[in-house]
């Protein structure tokens, strides 16, 4: 799984595909997934909100699509 597409393609985060995502994957809380990521839980918080972070570290997404078992792609949208 290539774990690099969010830095190559112009795409944004889609807060309700990254919570059912998370939930997919079993993860209840965003506490749980914040600590599996290593973030605060209120920094995660601002990532499943409207208008989320738009500059997103690799160091923490890479992780993160790992954990919930998807792309890059199946968590964000074309940016217009």
């Amino acid at each position: 799984m290539d774990n690099t597409a969010h830095l190559r393609q112009p795409r944004q985060l889609n807060p309700s595909k990254l919570i059912a995502a998370r939930h997919a994957a079993g993860i209840d809380t965003q506490w749980q997934m914040a600590t599996m990521i290593g973030m605060t839980r209120g920094r995660y918080n601002r990532w499943e909100q409207p208008n989320p972070p738009t500059n997103l570290p690799h160091r923490i997404v890479g992780p993160l699509l790992v954990i919930l078992g998807v792309r890059w792609e199946d968590i964000s949208d074309p940016i217009p």
